[in-house]
């Protein structure tokens, strides 16, 4: 079902199938709202556990009244002000990469809340930003901003390219209107918002990951935006965490290898829980 709540006066958008089950809040990255980035799991997971997904700060129809900056600790209130209004104890919070960043400060923030994190391609503090650049700029996109908020529709194209392993062709005219329609309206705070991550780059960078709960890290193992091995390296940061790479697969496996991300998930929800 889809559903907006009021926040400060502005909605907040989410989608929420109200079963009695465990949650699951999913989280979602840049280049569309949650549910183009979702779906593909959803008829599985929804099944045996209740499902909500958000559409983050300006994402989707939640549209802050105020254009100005949103933060990391913006986005992590949000899903804190979710969680409460829907009176959940607990949650497996999951996210796809910029959503991964924002599940990962939430676990530190609130980890009683969280039953378990899961991270799919997600940046972190291993997060190398010369060869993020190196690749923008190899591949034709001036800058970090440029990338994550295209000015126009052959700048989203040009992400498809990188953020597939294979990637699907798609006609230009459908492009340009999925970027004029869920792109186009965000382009400007998008780019406030990857101008944010940037100032606060050598903060993360020397931040402790402290959460001690359990955690699935999902990667795809030929993902050039977030390589695997920032995936290794929170491997060996997590406490109780296991990594689960995905072959022929790039930045986005709940699209690309949907089938193969619900294993991982039904045997990390089901099964003995791992710890190191």
């Amino acid at each position: 079902k889809e559903k907006l709540f009021s926040f400060d006066d502005f909605p907040v958008h989410f989608y929420d199938n109200e079963i009695e089950k465990p949650v699951i809040l999913l989280l979602n990255g840049f280049g569309a709202s949650t549910e183009f980035q979702w779906y593909k799991l959803l008829p599985a997971l929804g099944t045996k556990n209740r499902v909500i997904l958000i559409n983050l700060l300006h994402f989707g129809k939640t549209k802050p009244v105020l254009e100005e900056n949103c933060t990391v600790d913006n986005q992590v209130n949000l899903v804190y002000t979710l969680i409460q209004r829907l009176r959940i104890k607990k949650v497996r919070i999951a996210g796809i990469s910029y959503g991964g960043l924002i599940a990962s400060e939430f676990a530190e923030k609130h980890e009683p809340l969280v039953s378990e994190l899961i991270l799919l391609n997600a940046p972190t503090k291993f997060l190398d930003l010369e060869n993020l650049r190196e690749l923008c700029h190899k591949s034709g996109v001036d800058t970090i901003h440029d990338f994550f908020a295209p000015s126009d529709y052959l700048g989203l194209k040009k992400q498809f390219e990188l953020a597939y392993y294979s990637t699907p062709w798609l006609p230009s005219f459908i492009i340009k209107s999925f970027y004029d329609e869920l792109c186009k309206p965000y382009i400007d705070q998008w780019k406030l918002m990857v101008e944010n991550l940037l100032g606060e780059y050598e903060n993360l960078k020397l931040k402790n990951y402290n959460y001690k709960g359990n955690t699935t890290l999902i990667w795809g193992e030929d993902d050039v935006i977030i390589p695997v091995s920032v995936g290794l390296s929170l491997n060996k940061t997590y406490t109780n965490s296991r990594l689960e790479c995905i072959s022929k697969c790039g930045h986005l496996p709940s699209i690309e290898q949907s089938d193969r991300v619900i294993e991982i998930l039904e045997k990390t929800f089901y099964n003995t829980v791992y710890s190191k």
